[in-house]
């Protein structure tokens, strides 16, 4: 399944994924402010994992597959 290239992220809908580890929340939280203030995209959806030495659930994974031009998948410690 392969998606098409979008050329720019201003006014796209961008999905968040956090993996619960240390500082991931402090890191995805800033992201979104930037891209919403500085990229301009229209909406950003922040999702966690449960724990981040799981997968995700596929009822997350499909609602950012459905609604989101991009995806981000961020983990720190």
């Amino acid at each position: 399944n392969t998606s098409a290239r979008i050329s720019s992220i201003q006014g796209a809908t961008v999905g968040l994924l956090e993996n619960r580890k240390l500082h991931a929340d402090t890191f995805m939280l800033e992201l979104e402010q930037v891209l919403l203030s500085e990229f301009h995209v229209s909406e950003v959806l922040y999702k966690k994992k449960r724990a981040y030495s799981e997968a995700c659930d596929a009822a997350t994974l499909e609602e950012l597959i459905e609604r989101c031009d991009v995806i981000v998948h961020a983990i720190a410690d």
